[in-house]
């Protein structure tokens, strides 16, 4: 990630902001070293014609190898984002489902009609915290993910385009 700020530093809309913009910058990396990377092999291709000698063969041999492997692992990263905000979802449904339940047993339970109506009191804060879900805070996981399933799709094309730029 090309930010130097920490999330606990900015505000969530300013954190939010902040991811983004590291998103479109590396994303518009990725673009500008995948031009150049498709360029100079097409240029190496034509130039090699029908007999390429052994660099020529050993480079387009790693054009077909490097792309699955560069695919699996953002469907990996992607997958195992979405597992972990999956799992923070769950377990905050968890704990209003176990906080709103130790409350409406108590409703349930015999009492005055005062007791009635602190029990009810009690309810509205938990039901008013679980139907809340933080915009900033969803939008900055699923940008999180999206940058953590870029990332060896970013690291292999300027990675090539470092190396073919050099050769």
């Amino acid at each position: 990630m090309i930010s130097s700020a920490s999330p606990s530093t900015l505000a969530p809309a300013s954190q939010l902001c902040s991811d983004w913009q590291d998103l479109i910058a590396e994303t518009d990396e990725m673009l500008s070293a995948t031009a150049d990377v498709v360029a100079i092999r097409i240029e190496r291709m034509a130039a090699a014609g029908p007999l390429p000698d052994d660099r020529d063969r050993a480079e387009f041999s790693l054009m077909g190898r490097e792309k699955p492997v560069a695919a699996f692992e953002s469907v990996q990263a992607m997958f195992r984002g979405g597992l972990d905000e999956g799992m923070a979802w769950a377990a905050h449904a968890s704990r209003q489902i176990w906080a709103a339940s130790a409350v409406v047993s108590d409703l349930l339970a015999p009492q005055s009609l005062t007791q009635r109506f602190e029990r009810q009191a009690a309810l509205s804060p938990i039901a008013a915290a679980s139907a809340v879900v933080d915009p900033f805070q969803f939008a900055l996981s699923t940008t999180r993910v999206m940058q953590d399933a870029l990332a060896p799709i970013h690291r292999c094309v300027t990675a090539n385009s470092r190396r073919l730029k050099a050769e």
